[in-house]
């Protein structure tokens, strides 16, 4: 396979457990690009201590809170809205400080506003049916209107795999 130019960045937009951070494994196993979760870079930056201070939320470590953040959604997304309200790519840039590849970004104003700046190359949606869609409460970015390239993700991570190196395929051609 040719290869990816380093300085490309790529969005990756979906639900909660719909495989998000299985795409963007593959796609930097296949690429050498970085990736790096909005809720990760949101902890290392600012939301840990305002978890432990505002909401009594309080974790030994960054993966544990990282790990428990599906049993508080709301609270992460008004968070990083907040942190984004008066500039609405300000954790794109955290992220894409640190990665190439962009993973969750929830809000559909600041996904609005990161492809009318033209932030991303390119904007990569994952879906599974067999998952519960999540709450508009959590997430208000409609992959299926902001994204270039929609996978569906309903079989194994072989083919889901086979399905990321289809589209990188595209991209580099």
């Amino acid at each position: 396979m040719s290869k990816i130019n380093k300085s490309t960045s790529i969005l990756i937009l979906g639900d909660a457990r719909h495989g998000k951070d299985e795409l963007a494994k593959f796609i930097t196993n296949q690429t050498g690009l970085k990736n790096d979760s909005s809720s990760r870079v949101a902890l290392r930056v600012f939301l840990r201590d305002i978890l432990s201070r505002k909401y009594g939320l309080f974790y030994d470590n960054l993966e544990d809170a990282f790990n428990d953040r599906v049993n508080h959604r709301e609270i992460w997304y008004n968070e990083i809205c907040r942190y984004n309200s008066l500039d609405k790519l300000r954790l794109v840039r955290d992220v894409l400080s640190v990665a190439n590849i962009y993973v969750g970004l929830r809000s559909a104003l600041e996904v609005q506003e990161a492809k009318e700046s033209k932030v991303f190359d390119h904007i990569i949606g994952v879906y599974n049916w067999r998952v519960k869609r999540e709450s508009k409460e959590s997430n208000t970015a409609d992959l299926f209107r902001y994204s270039d390239f929609i996978i569906t993700n309903n079989g194994t991570l072989s083919d889901l795999e086979n399905k990321v190196t289809n589209i990188i395929l595209k991209i580099i051609l």
